[in-house]
């Protein structure tokens, strides 16, 4: 039998949609890793539904100049990008080694990926979650940059704190989320991943828990 390569077995739209349902972190390492046209495919757009951006992994491997390349690669998704998971809150994948804090670094890749990301016409991010260990700063930074996505409907902010802390917290810069016409759905968990209501920050939203405006 005549040797057939792999990326001819099927329509290019079809691998596509398959790229788009298996782990961000596996079309990241190894989908671009087997041949040259699965490479190709999986920087499309249309098989970057979902990404994950972890901030200490990125800050533990960039180096000097290398903030353009890393935004560039966002660039190339940023049209397809629907939900996104934002972590500054580990050291990776599955939220392993907790209290890693905020830097003026995390700052700074959050601020660019997402600015990217707005820049998509239109932008399509419906979904964000948001694992912090409320460090109010880069909280504080996300937050400030989500009138730039008209479109986002659910946010969820996962936070290494217990729900006695989170009630201690300072929330008055929570009150920004009422510039979000399109947001239907937004959920504030504690460090055990059960849903949490600070009664400062659901005034400020004018948001109910899990609930629609």
């Amino acid at each position: 039998m005549a040797f057939q390569a792999i990326s001819a077995v099927l329509p290019d739209e079809i691998w596509i949609k398959i790229f788009a349902n298996v782990p961000p972190q596996t079309r990241v390492t190894a989908v671009p890793l087997t041949c040259w046209s699965w490479h190709r495919l999986a920087q499309q757009p249309a098989a970057w539904p979902d990404a994950e951006i972890l901030l200490q992994v990125l800050c533990n491997k960039m180096g000097p100049g290398s903030m353009p390349s890393f935004l560039r690669w966002v660039g190339l998704r940023a049209s397809g990008i629907e939900r996104l998971t934002i972590d500054a809150a580990s050291n990776g994948p599955g939220g392993q080694q907790h209290h890693v804090r905020s830097t003026p670094q995390k700052n700074c890749i959050m601020t660019g990926c997402l600015s990217v990301l707005s820049c998509a016409q239109p932008s399509q991010l419906r979904l964000l979650r948001y694992y912090t260990a409320c460090e109010t700063g880069t909280l504080q930074c996300l937050l400030n940059l989500l009138d730039l996505f008209p479109n986002l409907e659910a946010l969820t902010v996962s936070c290494d704190q217990s729900e006695d802390r989170l009630n201690e917290l300072d929330w008055s810069h929570a009150a920004c989320l009422q510039k979000l016409q399109s947001l239907q759905y937004i959920a504030l968990e504690d460090v055990a991943g059960d849903a949490v209501t600070p009664a400062q920050f659901w005034q400020l939203t004018s948001l109910t828990d899990g609930s629609i405006r």
